[in-house]
């Protein structure tokens, strides 16, 4: 079998998707803690050399 996700990188939101059962229903992954969605957001900080994504991204 193969396997596959799919991932949808949005404007505000990103996603992804895993197959869920063998009719290939897909069903959307937790990606940031129990979120489904994770806001397409990355911050770097050039001073102390880290990066943050999604939710952390749009804190700093």
């Amino acid at each position: 079998m193969t396997s596959f996700c799919a991932i949808d990188f949005g404007t505000s939101n990103s996603a992804v998707a895993l197959p869920a059962a063998a009719d290939g229903a897909m069903r959307l992954a937790p990606v940031e803690g129990n979120h489904t969605t994770l806001p397409t957001a990355v911050f770097f900080n050039v001073d102390e050399h880290t990066r943050e994504f999604g939710r952390a991204a749009i804190a700093s």
